[in-house]
């Protein structure tokens, strides 16, 4: 055969191969929405957020929580909305009484790969003596597809398989042991006893704090515990034994805490 003959005929089965290839449509699929949690960001964040409104001073009729975000795809030249739903068979909270989901605030900016659904969650009398859990997933819409799954740590699927477009919040308004005192539980423990929130409301009160000097949000827990609690603990201390030492002496029997035992310090400074 000739060698130029067959030179040619390779060129020309290569330039019908690629006008064939051209021809062929290339993949324009639907941009995926799924929560940035999946992903690690932050690494501390996971599919579920815990509100305590019995941590606020003074307590807060409501809360809007904020949770992020991300697009799998192409970012847009125009704001995107995100939708959001609440999934009745995961949840004890009532949409509209317990939760509300704020449509204009749930968007992915423009030019942007990340953004937020904005979700009210309010103190109301459904709180007084319970947990309420509000489990929502992200829902398709005309911008986003919603059906994207990642295999990561999950606190709702005891298998460890979440779903990356289910989030959780619980909620209440109970008033638990700040976050100093639990980073701090045997140094407080030694010095100011078993904790109770009678005991605690009594410190607060005597002492001129509220329970947000116990908390925080980032930082040294150990450097935070010195600064504030630890310098001043002895005249706390001091303070509580004396006012608790009038009490019995006023009123024939001892002041006592939601579980009815007797309220003590830990060190009997007087």
């Amino acid at each position: 055969m000739n060698p130029h003959f067959t030179k040619l005929a390779l060129l020309a089965a290569t330039i019908l191969g690629s006008c064939e290839y051209e021809g062929l449509p290339t993949y324009s699929g639907q941009d995926q929405i799924y929560f940035a949690y999946a992903d690690g960001v932050p690494a501390s964040m996971t599919d579920e957020q815990v509100i305590h409104f019995g941590y606020d001073e003074p307590m807060k009729p409501e809360t809007t929580l904020y949770v992020s975000v991300k697009v799998m795809g192409s970012v847009a030249d125009l704001d995107r909305p995100v939708s959001l739903a609440l999934v009745d068979s995961l949840s004890t909270a009532t949409l509209g009484r317990d939760v509300e989901v704020l449509p204009a605030q749930s968007f992915v900016p423009a030019g942007e790969p990340i953004g937020h659904v904005a979700i009210k969650v309010k103190n109301t009398s459904a709180l007084f003596d319970t947990v309420l859990v509000a489990a929502f997933r992200l829902v398709e819409n005309d911008a986003f597809h919603a059906d994207y799954t990642k295999t990561r740590y999950s606190n709702i699927n005891s298998e460890a398989k979440i779903i990356s477009t289910l989030f959780r919040i619980r909620f209440d308004n109970s008033a638990e042991m700040p976050r100093l005192w639990v980073e701090n539980l045997d140094e407080c423990s030694l010095m100011f006893g078993e904790y109770s929130e009678v005991k605690f409301t009594l410190m607060c009160n005597l002492l001129g704090f509220d329970r947000t000097y116990f908390s925080y949000t980032e930082g040294d827990s150990q450097a935070l515990f010195l600064s504030r609690i630890n310098l001043y603990a002895k005249s706390w201390i001091q303070t509580v034994n004396r006012y608790l030492k009038e009490y019995k002496e006023k009123n024939g029997s001892p002041l006592r805490d939601e579980k009815g035992k007797e309220v003590k310090m830990g060190l009997d400074i007087s």
